[in-house]
């Protein structure tokens, strides 16, 4: 019966150990593939125009978060509250994330955030 529980821990173990090391960013698409859907947006929105692109807001409790489609198709992350603006004049696209959260990230929560300059 002990070597029987041993090797169960040792399973359980090693899913959770691999669990922890996900990526928190996506690999679904290549990075020229979001910058250049990022620049079709850009040149029909024209010179003289922005477009701000919201993300999907948080969700209470355990909750699933999921991204809005748009957002995930121009930026591939998952990040709640962040915004994209993308300028046609200048041709920039500028990601606003929120803060840090330590709390959060103490707990083994990882997303992308703002840093401070």
């Amino acid at each position: 019966m002990k070597p029987f529980l041993v090797i169960i821990f040792l399973m359980i173990n090693t899913m959770v150990s691999f669990a922890q090391h996900k990526h928190h960013y996506q690999t679904d698409f290549s990075k020229d593939e979001l910058i250049n859907r990022r620049a079709k947006i850009m040149n029909t929105i024209g010179n003289e125009a922005i477009a701000l692109i919201q993300g999907a807001s948080g969700l209470p409790g355990f909750s699933v978060f999921r991204q809005s489609d748009t957002f995930y198709y121009l930026t591939g992350l998952e990040s709640a509250h962040a915004y994209l603006l993308m300028n046609g004049r200048t041709q920039q696209a500028i990601l606003y994330l929120p803060h840090r959260d330590a709390a959060r990230e103490s707990n083994g929560w990882r997303c992308w955030a703002a840093l401070i300059l």
